[in-house]
Parts: structure tokens; C-alpha cells; sequence
């Protein structure tokens, strides 16, 4: 692997990775949230905000800390947090919820401090570990050097991450013989299933070649089914004429984009909506 698709290719991946353990946080996060205090998300538009992570940071989920909290400190709090966008009335809204609710009457102190601890760890790795890998991406797709030329950013939902992984687990378009072949190394290929010599009907993916592409791709390839026309046309025919489950309606989809990303790639073409669906 040549550079700079090989460093490309160790960004990508650790991304992946990073936003896997991101995921990871959220969930957890939220269930502790769940289990102690049912109604707290419900007063933010979103799970994880930065008022949110403020109160988590400051112990104040748990339903017992809110009800004995300084009301001027929590709206303090909470101004800071949402830059003056929300106060008093917030602080009310929580605590009102507070004396509504039936926590578990275990583990407080415990609950609390893993939400402290998450919630610092979800912002070290926003503000400090995602973006300087992010720009390492797009200084490395940028860099003069760059093998493939490409016009990938013209296909919607192919950012900087999604571009990067396609081309550094593919590598050099000429390395494949064709097309087929770079759905099969991105796994998105069917596997033959067969039982007595005759086939079963079901076609599950070979899963061959590179997980991470094939993840990537799977995402784009959920986008596409459900935020552009051209892409959502083939998913409701695979899932309502084909018979497809949802997974291997999405797949059709993305391999469909990957066999277009890697024309791009090969030929260094523009994107033509209307040539590739």
C-alpha cells in the first residue's frame, strides 16, 4: 500500500474505531439516565447536549441531587451550559420531573460519578481526539502526492471520512480486474447457499475483504435509502419486490455505490446521477 493510503487507511480506521467507542458512551449514558431518572431527556431536544453533559458533570441527575440542589446554582448551571438559552425555567422543569419520579434506591453515588466520568470522556474525545484525526483525513486527501484522482465529494453522503475509507481499503484501482471483484473485497457480494446441490433461496453477504469498508459503505448505502430519491427507488424495490429484509436492501444500495465510487476512482470521472441509477 503506497502512501499516503496507507497512513489514510490507519486514520480512517482509528475513526471508525473512536466513533464505535463514541456510540458506546452515548448508549451507556443513556441507560443510566433511563434507569434513574426517566423524564431527564425529555426536557432537552437532544441526548447528549452540552447542557446535558454540564448536569452530568456536575452530579445532577439523580432525582435526590436535584431535589436538594441549590435552585440558584443548578440554573447557573444550566445558563453557562446552553449560553443563556435556557435558565430558571429549565431548572424548575428538572426538578419538577425530580419529584415525579421513583429512582432505585441503590448505587447513587455510583450512578452519578459514571455519568460524570462518561460525560468527561465524550467531550475529551470530541474536542480533543476527533478533530485533529479529522483534519489529519483531509490534509492526507489533500496532499499532492495523493495516488487517485478522484471527484468522490460530488456523490451525497461521501464526506472526507467516507471518501478516505473507500479509497485507502480500496488502494489502486488497478490492483482489481473488475468491478465484481471490488464488490466481492468490500463484501458486498451474495454467497452462494445451497443445500443437496440446490440452491436455498437465501443469499447472505460473503462478508469477504475489508469490514471496514464494508461498514462505511453500509452507512452511505442507509443514507442513500433513506434521503435520495434515486437511492430510496432501488431499496423499496428490493424490499418490496425482491422480498429483501431491510439489512440486504440497504446492501444492494451500497454495493450500487460502491461500483460507482469505484468507476470514478478508476476512470478520475464526474459523478452523473442520471447515468449511474
Amino acid at each position: 500500500m503506497p502512501e499516503p493510503l496507507a497512513s489514510l487507511r490507519e486514520y480512517c480506521r482509528l475513526h471508525q474505531f473512536l466513533t464505535s467507542y463514541s456510540v458506546a458512551i452515548q448508549n451507556r449514558m443513556h441507560t443510566i439516565r433511563y434507569q434513574i431518572h426517566p423524564e431527564f431527556d425529555d426536557q432537552f431536544s437532544k441526548p447528549v447536549c452540552a447542557t446535558t453533559l454540564a448536569l452530568m458533570e456536575a452530579e445532577l441527575i439523580h432525582p435526590g441531587a436535584l431535589l436538594q440542589c441549590d435552585w440558584d446554582e443548578l440554573t447557573e448551571i444550566i445558563r453557562q451550559a446552553s449560553h443563556d438559552k435556557l435558565g430558571r425555567s429549565r431548572a424548575e422543569a428538572l426538578q419538577l420531573s425530580a419529584q415525579l419520579t421513583f429512582p432505585p434506591p441503590y448505587a447513587v453515588e455510583g450512578f452519578s460519578f459514571s455519568l460524570k466520568l462518561l460525560a468527561q470522556a465524550y467531550q475529551h474525545l470530541h474536542t480533543q481526539l476527533l478533530p485533529p484525526l479529522t483534519a489529519r483525513i483531509q490534509a492526507s486527501l489533500a496532499a499532492p502526492d495523493f495516488p487517485i484522482s478522484h471527484h468522490l465529494d460530488e456523490i451525497d453522503y461521501f464526506g472526507p471520512l467516507v471518501i478516505g475509507t473507500f479509497l485507502s481499503e480500496l488502494g489502486l484501482p488497478d490492483w482489481f480486474r473488475s468491478v465484481n471483484s471490488v464488490v466481492a473485497w468490500f463484501g458486498l457480494d451474495p454467497a452462494v447457499s445451497e443445500s443437496a446441490n440446490k440452491p436455498t433461496g437465501l443469499t447472505p453477504l460473503t462478508k469477504r475483504g475489508t469490514k471496514y469498508g464494508r461498514r462505511m459503505m453500509w452507512l452511505v448505502g442507509r443514507n442513500w435509502s433513506r434521503f435520495v430519491s434515486q437511492g430510496r427507488k432501488l431499496f423499496l424495490r428490493e424490499l418490496q419486490q425482491h422480498r429483501r429484509p431491510y439489512d440486504a436492501a440497504v446492501c444492494v444500495v451500497a454495493a450500487k455505490l460502491v461500483r460507482i465510487a469505484f468507476a470514478m476512482a478508476r476512470d478520475g470521472s464526474h459523478f452523473d446521477l442520471a447515468k449511474a441509477f
